[in-house]
């Protein structure tokens, strides 16, 4: 994991960024240093957990992550009881994983390592990609540079592929889209800093990034997205953040 040092950060709308939405509401935040994924979680490391739970879904039916056999998108197959990965996709994303999935995923590695493991808040997202140099597409250079990268993608790349910062967090842009922890309220600049402690499982959470199938103004650190938690796509990963305790 990467170590992001503390610092005071202007996150939303930056100044010259013509593309900004009405809910990219500029705010200085300070953030404690913590430590954060370098790629997102693999297919490899998810199968892993699966294996280790012997279960893909909850107790009601509803998916953490959808298997090849439910969705064609997916590289994890369950064959005869087992978890394993398509040849040639362990080091991919996991994708068609949801919200859930991704918090169930950070409680088991928690669990067996005695540190606490969750997804970044939306704040802590921004913060570390945003750290030392920003990549996202603000400027006539940098948006250049994410057009090339989308032009190029035709399918999700292995990780390692995508943007990455000065410190070295890799596949922040032009891969696919992450997950936070933090509930999605429109005008509310306090819920970004903070996991949801909902214990409903029907609130929308911050997605943060953008996808190889994004259009190039999506690319840009300060936009927002939203999804429900049980949602899944083939669009949609996650990394893990840790705090520097």
């Amino acid at each position: 994991m990467i170590l992001i040092a503390p610092a005071q950060f202007t996150l939303g709308c930056q100044e010259g960024d013509d593309n900004c939405e009405s809910d990219e509401i500029p705010h200085q935040v300070k953030i404690p240093s913590f430590f954060v994924s370098k790629y997102p979680i693999t297919n490899k490391q998810y199968a892993v957990f699966l294996n280790a739970q012997h279960q893909h879904k909850s107790i009601t039916g509803k998916h953490w992550v959808q298997v090849k056999a439910e969705d064609s998108d997916s590289h994890l197959v369950l064959k005869q009881g087992v978890y394993l990965v398509e040849p040639r996709f362990e080091q991919f994303p996991v994708i068609e994983v949801s919200w859930v999935g991704a918090v169930k995923y950070a409680q088991w590695l928690s669990s067996i390592t005695h540190k606490h493991y969750h997804l970044p808040t939306e704040d802590q997202w921004e913060a570390m990609a945003r750290a030392n140099y920003d990549i996202s597409c603000i400027d006539n250079s940098r948006c250049r540079t994410v057009k090339q990268l989308l032009m190029q993608r035709q399918a999700l790349q292995p990780v390692g592929s995508g943007m990455s910062n000065a410190l070295g967090v890799s596949d922040l842009l032009v891969n696919n889209w992450e997950w936070t922890c933090s509930n999605y309220k429109q005008a509310d600049v306090a819920s970004r800093s903070v996991c949801s402690q909902s214990s409903l499982w029907d609130s929308h959470r911050s997605i943060k990034g953008c996808s190889w199938q994004s259009n190039f103004w999506e690319c840009r650190f300060s936009n927002r997205a939203h999804q429900d938690v049980w949602y899944q796509n083939h669009q949609t990963s996650f990394r893990l953040v840790r705090e520097n305790k």
